[in-house]
């Protein structure tokens, strides 16, 4: 239920590089050009987050983090759901490490002015940038063993880092 609240909320799936962090980000993977939460969809969101609801070990603020490109869903997250940016998911990403991982600058952005931690180190000891530059890094040799050619460095890469550093 809560995954079909929060995916109604985001446009089209990008089905990019960034992509591969897990199967429920690939599925969830989006961008956003204008805000579709409501009243009705924050109160929703609200009721089956205080009943604990995640999505296969995640939670909705991590979800947010890979999709969602304005402060209006992380505000309502952690203004009024209480959510916190210190709660890991089943891989031990803080909702920052979601961010930096799936390129989602915006994000990165708003977790950082909502007081997300840049030094904060996930379950293997590795802080936002260095998880995403591993995850560039391995994207790029898979690219390469594919003979697919091309790089991972883009805007939203250089961004981050740039936001992380």
């Amino acid at each position: 239920m809560l995954k079909e609240v929060l995916e109604d909320l985001f446009e089209e799936p990008n089905f990019g590089a960034s992509s591969q962090v897990s199967p429920l980000v690939l599925s969830m993977q989006t961008g956003m050009s204008g805000s579709k939460l409501t009243k009705v969809k924050k109160d929703h969101i609200k009721r089956l987050v205080q009943d604990g609801a995640s999505l296969e070990g995640i939670n909705a603020l991590h979800m947010a983090s890979a999709n969602y490109k304005q402060s209006d869903l992380f505000d309502f997250l952690i203004g009024e759901c209480n959510m916190t940016l210190d709660r890991s998911d089943e891989t031990g990403n803080l909702p920052l490490h979601v961010a930096a991982i799936c390129s989602n600058a915006e994000a990165v952005k708003v977790l950082l002015a909502r007081g997300a931690n840049i030094k904060a180190k996930n379950e293997d000891g590795l802080t936002p940038l260095q998880v995403m530059e591993k995850h560039n890094q391995s994207m790029s040799d898979f690219m390469q063993m594919m003979v697919m050619g091309g790089s991972l460095a883009g805007s939203a890469s250089d961004q981050i880092k740039n936001l992380l550093r």
